[in-house]
């Protein structure tokens, strides 16, 4: 069981370093993703209005950036913890790979971009991710009973 956790924590933290790495390659048309970042990040800053199909790679980008950067933290064991017993964390762990297929296959499915294969890695390490995070289960500890009254202090009654 430590082994599959070992392992599984290796290609999830893999797929989170290839993911963030698809920033250097050749991403859509004739850029690679850091230049269609600095390119949109230019066109903000000097109040010019970006390519519409660009700016929606780079929205979509950030979007699974933060599901992604949500999978990192709750790979944390304190938080992990935390969160399953105080949430349904099999659901909400559903819902954010859901999202994240969501964003992926959008850019795919409805924008009629030429892909590089950058832009190809860069969705098959997200979907890695995701599912990864879904197959990695961390072990949590149990919850703790607690006594609504043990925080009372006994009250002895006045004699009469």
């Amino acid at each position: 069981m430590n082994f599959n956790l070992n392992l599984l924590n290796k290609l999830f933290s893999i797929s989170v370093f290839i993911y963030f790495a698809t920033y250097f390659l050749p991403f859509a048309e004739t850029c690679s993703g850091l230049e269609l970042e600095l390119a949109i990040w230019n066109d903000m800053l000097n109040n010019k209005i970006p390519d519409a199909d660009m700016a929606t790679i780079f929205s979509i980008r950030w979007l699974t950036n933060i599901i992604i950067l949500v999978f990192w933290t709750l790979n944390i064991p304190e938080l992990n913890n935390w969160i399953s017993v105080n949430t349904d964390k099999e659901w909400l762990d559903s819902l954010l790979l859901i999202i994240l297929f969501f964003f992926v296959t959008y850019p795919f499915i409805f924008e009629s971009i030429a892909w590089q294969y950058g832009g190809l890695l860069w969705a098959l390490s997200a979907l890695a991710t995701g599912l990864s995070f879904q197959l990695l289960k961390a072990p949590v500890t149990d919850k703790r009973q607690v006594d609504p009254g043990d925080h009372l202090i006994e009250l002895k009654e006045a004699a009469n």
